[in-house]
């Protein structure tokens, strides 16, 4: 007997309790949802604090590339060129929320914006440039992979891992994989 997204299999006898299976779709919709908000907190995550210069005041702006995701690569580091799956609007609109006082710029291709400082090291704010990964969903736990160009042969990036917890919020587990500083 199926209802309400449930298939119930009744007992076949008085002392069998029966068993409720949940509808795969519905636990799919309750994390699909929660993918801006995921990928919010894995830019949030890595432009100000898995930065790579150990401090969270470095960036006053940040170029995005928001076409496609970004595709890891089987060694786990993401590939520089653009993948198939588009950026959605609603996951562009909670990046730029959880960013806060750090600007993004929205960029078709990384030939969009100069990487390289038109005056010396020291030079403020420091270009920088982000890619973004199709998050690996695994029921409540997530993976994102992300590199942050920060400059002349500067990238910092790698994957993170996610957690979603009872409240729909996500929280940074820690790093997965192989990582890359430059």
């Amino acid at each position: 007997m199926c209802a309400n997204g449930q298939l119930k299999l009744l007992p076949t006898d008085i002392t069998d309790s029966g068993l409720i299976l949940p509808n795969a779709a519905t636990e799919s919709a309750k994390v699909a949802g929660t993918v801006a908000a995921l990928m919010a907190v894995a830019a949030d995550h890595r432009i100000p604090m898995a930065n790579g210069f150990n401090t969270p005041n470095v960036f006053s702006s940040v170029a995005i590339l928001d076409d496609t995701y970004g595709v890891a690569t089987d060694e786990g580091m993401l590939d520089a060129t653009a993948g198939p799956v588009p950026v959605p609007d609603d996951v562009r609109q909670a990046i730029e929320m959880a960013l806060g006082p750090i600007s993004a710029q929205w960029v078709a291709t990384a030939a969009d914006i100069p990487i390289e400082p038109s005056g010396t090291w020291d030079e403020q704010p420091l270009p920088a440039l982000l890619t973004l990964s199709e998050p690996v969903i695994n029921r409540e736990t997530t993976t994102v992979v992300s590199n942050l160009r920060r400059g002349p042969g500067c990238v910092v990036g790698g994957g993170q891992a996610f957690y979603l917890g009872a409240d729909n919020s996500w929280a940074v587990v820690g790093p997965v994989g192989p990582h890359c500083q430059s």
